[in-house]
């Protein structure tokens, strides 16, 4: 049985992007990193992931909400953390009441990174 972890990062800063693929990376983590909706639906439908690290603003075209829900529907068990900035309680808990299962501020914190890591990709 294979035990490899694998994430897909889905975040349009690249300096974010970069940071949590190199995390990961860190840690034996394989990773794919998308940088738009269309980019993380098309890794989705194609690789199988334990978890995906999203960010709800993705620039124009599919967000976030999007692809949580998308996965939500498809891969109704797939853990997904949600990663923003915007520190809106209603951002937080609308994500959550779709079915996030843990949400990161931005900027990331190292320690609540691990923590989450060891959480759900146990």
């Amino acid at each position: 049985m294979d035990n490899r972890k694998r994430v897909l990062v889905v975040d349009d800063e690249d300096d974010v992007a970069v940071f949590m693929s190199c995390f990961l990376t860190r840690f034996g983590i394989e990773n794919d990193v998308a940088k738009d909706g269309e980019s993380a639906l098309k890794f989705l439908n194609s690789n199988p992931y334990n978890c995906v690290f999203l960010d709800l603003n993705l620039g124009s075209g599919i967000n976030g909400f999007d692809i949580l829900k998308r996965i939500k529907t498809d891969k109704p068990k797939m853990k997904v953390v949600v990663i923003s900035g915007s520190v809106d309680n209603s951002a937080i808990g609308e994500t959550m009441s779709m079915g996030a299962d843990h949400f990161l501020v931005k900027p990331i914190d190292l320690l609540e990174l691990k923590k989450t890591m060891e959480q759900y990709l146990q």
